[in-house]
């Protein structure tokens, strides 16, 4: 009698243990309520996406300050070097063709340009204005102690009025040569002033020389020993 009443107590706990613990573990109901927990559940805010990377960035292994070296750099092979440029000026029309001539014998006729210079007519040598005709006369006093009588007073409308000179001349080399020797005789505010506008001279560009290239117009140049040759200004 006392093995069936432990009997029925066991079977009876082993029913209220199932009741209160629901389906078994095993079973997909069960499985499913223990995984969702709702009271768990919370909304989370949506997070932007990483930005994409500029298209212009460095690429890697470059630093910020190669990359605009290497962009310059890669623009200058790009339009390549601009070359040299050379004037030669006061050619008179017949030398300006002849040296022409002989560039484009050198394949050189692309790179060659030409603009006229204008030319003074004389060069004078002269002592600025004096203000006013009595001046004038006493600084024509001062010249004739110094042994300098060949001279006259410029006395008209100009912005030289006043003024003295010394000497006409063709070329600015005479002009030059005779101021310096006013100045060895005791002549000190002389200066050589340009007058009127004679025959234009032509000056001569040569753009874009490589190397090769000025090495031929350098040695073209021994025909023509009166040029000079200087920098595109």
């Amino acid at each position: 009698m006392l093995k069936f009443v432990c009997g029925a107590l066991l079977v009876a706990n082993l029913a209220m243990f199932v009741i209160e613990r629901g389906e078994p573990a095993g079973h997909e109901p069960a499985r499913m309520k223990n995984q969702l927990h709702p009271d768990r559940i919370r909304l989370l805010p949506a997070t932007a996406s990483p930005p994409a990377p500029a298209a212009d960035a460095p690429a890697a292994g470059v630093s910020p300050a190669a990359a605009p070296a290497a962009a310059t750099a890669g623009a200058a092979g790009a339009t390549g070097p601009a070359g040299a440029c050379i004037e030669l000026a006061s050619f008179t029309a017949a030398e300006a063709g002849r040296f022409e001539a002989r560039m484009a014998e050198l394949g050189l006729a692309d790179r060659v340009s030409r603009r006229e210079v204008p030319t003074p007519s004389s060069y004078m040598v002269m002592i600025p204005p004096q203000g006013s005709r009595e001046a004038a006369d006493a600084k024509t006093e001062e010249l004739r102690r110094l042994g300098i009588s060949d001279t006259f007073i410029i006395q008209d409308n100009s912005p030289r009025r006043w003024g003295i000179a010394l000497g006409t001349f063709r070329t600015d080399e005479a002009a030059q040569s005779h101021l310096a020797a006013m100045s060895r005789r005791g002549v000190r505010t002389a200066r050589v002033e340009q007058f009127g506008t004679g025959p234009a001279r032509i000056a001569i560009q040569l753009r874009g020389l490589d190397a090769a290239a000025e090495a031929q117009v350098t040695r073209a140049r021994a025909e023509f020993p009166r040029q000079e040759a200087q920098g595109c200004g």
